[in-house]
């Protein structure tokens, strides 16, 4: 399953997120969003865990945590939800309505 994490410090390592969630089970994948010009990490991005029940168990435990300062925001991703959707603008705006 595919998890959404925002309001991220622009500081993080994807290293303290896989440690983060890996408490949780098995964490295939991190991937932090950054600006194209800058480089510079963006606070959103994602992390696909293999099982689903304990992806549900790492939200339940991680949504609403306080981290660096910021309430760290973790749902299922849109991608997750809608696996065949390729309509790129109604994801986006998916995001932007939900974050």
């Amino acid at each position: 399953m595919n998890l959404y994490i925002g309001n991220l410090d622009v500081n993080i390592t994807r290293e303290r997120i896989r440690t983060m969630f890996a408490q949780h089970g098995l964490v295939e994948e991190v991937s932090i969003v950054s600006d194209r010009l800058t480089d510079q990490y963006r606070g959103f991005g994602s992390v696909k865990m293999e099982n689903d029940g304990e992806a549900e168990q790492a939200i339940r435990a991680i949504n609403g945590r306080i981290m660096d300062g910021r309430r760290i925001v973790v749902m299922e991703s849109p991608r997750s939800t809608h696996p065949n959707r390729e309509d790129n603008n109604n994801e986006l705006r998916w995001w932007r309505r939900h974050v």
